[in-house]
């Protein structure tokens, strides 16, 4: 059982970003999801004080907390028919102290890539999302409602300790997916090729069909290729590779990898 921590904005929810949290809670046995469900424009905004400015159609206070708490009573609805308890945020005064604290005792962060995804409000999101991956003490998994279940799992792959931390991680969270194929992806966009020979040792231990290829594309290229033949696919990998999330920090190339991706996305550092 896992205690996992979901963060979706509750001015923008949609019952079906709860299909993918509900299959991970019934398949780990997890029985509470711990559910922050918030204007996450207005958590980017007291994340960063300095980014504190008046948004052209920002809606009246009382207005969204109307909005988020409609949103929330639909939620626990569609929870309900799912079989999923949820429970709300620590109630009070949110600070990103409270959310990271919150993120160092949660095994896992399910993040709504679709509540970052809104261009004119990019400027006071991004920090906060960049931060969350860079920081934050515990995985983060990127997902959206376009997901319900997995057929395959990808391995980022460029040899160093971050990408083989991830793997790892991911595995010891996840034996339930000991049975499905994966594939360790080598992008020769990424660091000279390391350990080749230790890393499928270390596959075909721990994964019934473990895969393993090297390509000449760049890492993003390659998982959406294995997107357009699977749609069912996550991506797992560490957070300071040099290749696709090095782009996702960068707030010009952030918005248009999380439209082009739409598959769950683990990322851990260590």
């Amino acid at each position: 059982m896992l205690k996992i921590l979901f963060y979706t904005d509750g001015m923008y929810f949609k019952p079906e970003i709860l299909n993918f949290p509900a299959y991970l809670a019934h398949l780990t046995h997890t029985k509470i999801l711990e559910v922050y469900l918030d204007d996450m424009l207005n958590t980017a905004l007291w994340y960063d004080q300095r980014s504190f400015v008046t948004i052209p159609g920002q809606i009246a206070e009382k207005e969204r907390y109307e909005a988020i708490e409609k949103n929330f009573q639909k939620l626990l609805e569609e929870a309900d028919k799912k079989g999923l308890l949820v429970k709300s945020f620590e109630d009070g005064t949110s600070t990103k102290e409270l959310f990271f604290k919150h993120m160092r005792y949660s095994d896992l962060l399910l993040l709504d890539i679709h509540s970052l995804n809104n261009p004119s409000e990019d400027i006071v999101r991004y920090k906060f999302f960049r931060d969350i991956l860079m920081y934050g003490e515990c995985p983060v998994m990127l997902i959206s409602d376009s997901i319900d279940h997995i057929d395959e799992i990808l391995f980022a792959y460029n040899g160093t300790p971050s990408s083989v931390f991830a793997i790892k991680q991911f595995s010891y969270l996840f034996p339930q997916f000991m049975d499905k194929p994966v594939r360790a992806i080598y992008a020769q966009e990424t660091e000279k090729m390391q350990d080749k020979k230790l890393l499928i040792d270390w596959l075909n231990a721990h994964y019934m069909e473990a895969y393993y290829e090297e390509t000449e594309e760049k890492l993003l290229d390659s998982f959406l290729t294995s997107y357009r033949r699977n749609k069912q696919i996550m991506g797992v990998m560490g957070s300071f590779g040099r290749s696709l999330l090095s782009q996702m920090l960068h707030k010009s190339e952030a918005l248009h990898l999380m439209k082009m991706l739409p598959i769950p996305l683990f990322i851990s550092h260590w």
